[in-house]
């Protein structure tokens, strides 16, 4: 038996018009965390107050400086 070698198909990607991440969807143009925040958001938000409450926390945190690590 011979062993070959298949050369993998390079497909296109795009940046993700949201987060710039290169994405293979070229006709939603997002990448698939994006898509899914984008098209989910909404109806998570209409659970309840617990989770509006989790979107403003993790909002809050991704905006508050980083502390910077202290050497051990």
């Amino acid at each position: 038996m011979g062993f070959f070698k298949i050369d993998p198909v390079e497909e296109a990607t795009i940046p993700c018009e949201t987060c710039g991440t290169p994405t293979r969807m070229t006709g939603t143009k997002r990448c698939d965390g994006c898509w899914e925040v984008e098209h989910r958001l909404a109806a998570y938000l209409r659970t309840g107050p617990k989770a509006r409450a989790l979107v403003r926390k993790q909002l809050a945190e991704s905006v508050r400086p980083k502390k910077a690590r202290r050497p051990s």
